[in-house]
């Protein structure tokens, strides 16, 4: 009996703290936090991704090859995006062979012979 009426002390006073501490972050919110939300709120606007084909050189030049080859040509950007179809998962898959080949060959810059014969290797031609 006495260790109910514990149990049931224990857990009003669980309670209490429970619903102290929720007026406070209500109070807080209601307050200056709230203020703070909804001026962060207004600076965050909706952002909305497109994943397309890569349409120009530049894109693939930006996004693709000179993260990982450094400085490349337009001629060659042209003959890897040619390749690839402008598809993003095939320009993935090129860069590694092209990263490979130029491994292999002690190659140390990429150009459009890499990538022709890094092509047809994917392709099953060589």
């Amino acid at each position: 009996m006495m260790d109910e009426r514990f149990l049931d002390q224990a857990e009003r006073a669980v309670e209490a703290e429970r619903a102290q501490a929720v007026q406070r972050v209500t109070s807080a919110v209601a307050g200056t936090g709230r203020k703070a939300c909804l001026d962060c709120g207004d600076e965050i606007e909706p952002k909305r991704v497109v994943i397309d084909r890569i349409r120009t050189e530049a894109e693939m030049l930006n996004y693709v090859l000179s993260p990982r080859f450094g400085s490349v040509t337009k001629k060659t950007a042209h003959r890897f995006r040619v390749d690839c179809g402008g598809n993003w998962r095939t320009a993935l898959e090129l860069a590694d062979t092209c990263a490979r080949m130029m491994q292999a060959n002690e190659i140390e810059n990429l150009d459009h012979t890499v990538v022709e014969t890094a092509a047809a290797l994917m392709a099953g031609h060589a």
